[in-house]
């Protein structure tokens, strides 16, 4: 019986490794360019709404005022924004958008305090997620790390808050007090 096997698989073995013949390769199609999106956190993305203003003066926010809010882009995420907008977009059963606008219902002000320069300052509410885009590379059929970045996109509809920043003259440190008389909306 060994004898009958041994030609058989003689034959196969040969006809597998034939002179001439192609070797074949796994197919590699697949998206040039992937991106990986993690880690929703809830944050908040800051709008200057004055300039620096001097100890005394007042500032405020008037009703009806619409205020729109961008999503903060770096070099980096540049024009791939869009395509985080839309893979994530209602994810965790908030809306974010690359814009959003905002009107205030309510008018509120403020008076700059003493030894003190002050802007009014806007947060609204936004969802942060880090962004891994990767580039295909046929050659080794896998993808390569192009970069890893974090992403800060407006809720649509979120809370919005209003803030006097003020620094101590001369002082290169920051506060701010948040302001919760001005209720907003965003659309």
């Amino acid at each position: 019986m060994m004898l009958r096997t041994a030609p058989l698989i003689t034959a196969i073995a040969a006809s597998a490794i034939a002179p001439g013949a192609a070797i074949a390769r796994p197919s590699c199609d697949a998206p040039r360019v992937a991106y990986d999106i993690s880690n929703p956190e809830t944050s908040w993305i800051t709008t200057p709404m004055s300039p620096w203003a001097r100890p005394g003066f007042v500032l405020g926010v008037d009703r009806g005022t619409t205020v729109q809010v961008v999503a903060p882009t770096t070099a980096t995420v540049g024009s791939a924004i869009d395509a985080v907008v839309a893979r994530v977009g209602s994810s965790a059963g908030k809306p974010v958008r690359r814009t959003v606008e905002t009107t205030v219902t309510e008018s509120a002000r403020r008076t700059v305090p003493a030894h003190q320069r002050a802007r009014l300052m806007m947060y609204h509410e936004a969802r942060s997620y880090q962004v891994t885009r990767k580039e295909f590379d046929p050659s080794t059929c896998r993808y390569q790390l192009d970069y890893t970045t974090q992403v800060k996109l407006p809720v649509k509809g979120g809370a919005v808050e209003w803030a006097l920043q003020s620094r101590k003259d001369g002082a290169p440190t920051l506060t701010s007090e948040r302001m919760r008389v001005a209720h907003t909306r965003s659309e």
